[in-house]
């Protein structure tokens, strides 16, 4: 058995308990962030499988936002760490999923951007827009120009927003941002196209950005934005 197996297990064996605390249950998350060390990057995809296998087990309708992403290192040199956000309210939920296939108006550029959306806490809604090159091997390896990233980054911040929109009838007027990258030396590139995507559209897209390099975001994914929108954060 993978060692991360048994490290799965008390992760989550921990997280129920504290769960129950609050009575609450492994069933009650509607966005679930895992994070896998590198090494054991070729197992992230299992892995993100088995988190939602234990929640499924809870509650087989249970239907959470998952993202995964490869870290270079764990607190304490864990290999697997996984974040609940928790929805205490009893609704009926779905996930909405978009996919779109965009190319760069330069053509150096081609890749889809997948966006997920659910409704979270409260009046909260939380969406996550990934984008995935047609060739990852070479976006990985080479440095990407500073006009490719900011067009990857316009990208996922237009289809995210509008996929808020519609999911909130219109209503989401703040959001807050995370923002991870698995590009090579790209944290001023990417620091710059977010924030021009964000503050140079028309939209009412305003609030907080952080930002989170990792070696590698799961399904194949080179820029991954996640947000919370609220009427009023």
């Amino acid at each position: 058995r993978p060692a991360w197996e048994a490290e799965l297990w008390m992760t989550m064996r921990s997280l129920s308990n504290m769960l129950r605390e609050m009575r609450s249950s492994l069933a009650a998350p509607c966005l679930v962030q895992v994070y896998v060390a590198e090494g054991m990057a070729s197992e992230a995809a299992k892995i993100e499988a088995r988190v939602l296998d234990y929640i499924r087990r809870e509650d087989s309708g249970s239907v959470p936002l998952v993202t995964c992403a490869v870290v270079p290192r764990l607190p304490k040199d864990g290999l697997v760490e996984v974040a609940f956000t928790i929805d205490h309210g009893d609704k009926d939920v779905s996930l909405s999923r978009d996919v779109m296939e965009c190319k760069s108006p330069s053509g150096s550029l081609t890749g889809a951007v997948a966006v997920t959306c659910r409704l979270g806490p409260g009046d909260t809604w939380v969406a996550c827009a990934d984008f995935s090159p047609a060739d990852l091997a070479a976006a990985s390896a080479a440095e990407l120009r500073t006009e490719d990233v900011r067009w990857m980054a316009e990208q996922c911040v237009g289809a995210l927003w509008a996929r808020l929109e519609r999911c909130s009838g219109g209503k989401a007027q703040s959001a807050s941002l995370l923002v991870q990258y698995s590009m090579g030396n790209a944290h001023e590139a990417v620091m710059e196209a977010v924030d021009v995507a964000v503050g140079g559209a028309d939209r009412r897209c305003t609030g907080i950005a952080s930002y989170m390099p990792v070696t590698a975001l799961s399904p194949g994914a080179v820029l991954r934005l996640t947000a919370f929108a609220a009427s009023d954060l």
